[in-house]
């Protein structure tokens, strides 16, 4: 079983072998990773960091990206039983110093990291720190970001869900979904072997699931 908190944030690696929860519960934050094939789990703790853990994305099918409010990240190698986490570099200081905080992330596990803030946009950055933008995505915090195959996904408290797509003018908005009676604070792609998104899950305060399939 896992602790007596509330979960925040629940993760699939890229072929749906690894589910990492990360839990919250006052200053506590427990990570949690569980091995589907075997149901073997790993945990990891915010005392092995020393700052609570605010959002996190496998970056690969085995590696973990810890992030806490003020951007700061960690990897961590749930395949190894040994392995512990270790920094990473830190979001530009420009965006902390304006005020921002992280409360979502997602990769495209090639050149793509993308960050959900507090003010309703959306950061994002090629893996070798080449490029970089910042787009507004929501009114209120961006709650859960889920990327698959060319499009990413994020939710907010507006109840609205919107995926995002690459074009000529940057990032534009492909779709909107509407449903949710709040918030909607989970979001999932299905795996499709063909590589074409499909089906997108999300879970809001509204206690509903909803599964959303693209045309």
């Amino acid at each position: 079983g896992g602790p007596a908190m509330p979960f925040k944030h629940l993760v699939f690696n890229a072929d749906g072998n690894r589910i990492a929860a990360l839990s919250r519960g006052g200053d506590t934050t427990l990570v949690q990773v569980w091995h589907t094939t075997d149901d073997q789990r790993t945990q990891l703790s915010d005392q092995a960091i020393g700052r609570p853990i605010t959002a996190c994305a496998f970056r690969d099918f085995r590696n973990l990206v810890l992030i806490d409010v003020a951007g700061n990240q960690w990897i961590w190698d749930t395949k190894d039983e040994k392995a512990k986490p270790r920094s990473l570099d830190s979001f530009p200081s420009s965006l902390v110093e304006g005020g921002y905080s992280v409360t979502a992330v997602a990769f495209d596990g090639v050149r793509r990291f993308y960050a959900g803030l507090d003010l309703g946009k959306i950061y994002y950055r090629t893996q070798s720190g080449t490029g970089s933008t910042i787009w507004q995505a929501h009114p209120g915090p961006v709650r859960a970001l889920a990327y698959f195959n060319g499009l990413l996904a994020s939710s907010g408290e507006d109840g609205v869900i919107r995926i995002w797509g690459y074009g000529s003018g940057g990032y534009e908005e492909k779709y909107r979904l509407e449903g949710h009676q709040g918030p909607v604070t989970a979001l999932a792609w299905k795996f499709n072997p063909s590589g074409r998104p499909s089906v997108l899950a999300s879970g809001g305060a509204d206690r509903t699931v909803r599964l959303w399939r693209l045309r």
